[in-house]
C-alpha cells in the first residue's frame, strides 16, 4: 500500500513538472523566426478566449488555450482595447506585455488650414483610417459631437 501512494505521488510530481515545463517553453516560445508585422484590433467587449483565438488564428501564439491561462495566471496583466503592430516572432510574454501597456499605434493625419468636412472625409479615406461615409455621417450627429 505504501508503494502505491508513493507511485502516486511520483506520477503527480511528473505531472506538475511537465506542465511546468510546457509553460516556461511556451511563454519563451516565439511561432515564426522570422519578423513579420501583423495589426491585431482588440475591440471594446473581446472576451480574453476570443483574443487568444485570434492571435492563434493570426499566427502570433502556438496555443490560444495557453495564451489564455498565462494571461490569467500572470497577475496584474490585462488586455487592453486598442490597435497593436506585433510581430510573429514575439513571445507570448512580449506580446501581453503589449496589449497590457496599451499603446496602440497612432497615425498622423494633417488637416490643412481651409479644408472643409468633405477634404478631410477624402484625406480619410486617402490614408485608409477611417470611412468617408462615416466621417460624414459622424461629423453632422449632434449626440456624437457632445
Amino acid at each position: 500500500m505504501k508503494k502505491f501512494y508513493v507511485f502516486i505521488i511520483l506520477i503527480g510530481l511528473i505531472a506538475v513538472a511537465g506542465a511546468a515545463l510546457q509553460a516556461v517553453l511556451f511563454v519563451s516560445s516565439r511561432p515564426s523566426p522570422q519578423k513579420e508585422d501583423v495589426v491585431f484590433e482588440v475591440t471594446p467587449g473581446l472576451s480574453l478566449k476570443r483574443i487568444s483565438r485570434l492571435l492563434e488564428e493570426q499566427g502570433l501564439v502556438t496555443s490560444a488555450f495557453k495564451f489564455q491561462m498565462y494571461s490569467r495566471l500572470s497577475s496584474g496583466k490585462r488586455v487592453r482595447t486598442g490597435e497593436y503592430l506585433l510581430s510573429k516572432n514575439m513571445t507570448p510574454k512580449e506580446i501581453l506585455n503589449v496589449l497590457d501597456s496599451g499603446k496602440s499605434i497612432e497615425y498622423t493625419l494633417t488637416i490643412p488650414e481651409g479644408y472643409n468636412k468633405w477634404d478631410i472625409a477624402d484625406q480619410l479615406k486617402k490614408q485608409k483610417l477611417g470611412s468617408r461615409e462615416e466621417f460624414l455621417k459622424l461629423v453632422d450627429n449632434k449626440v456624437f459631437i457632445k
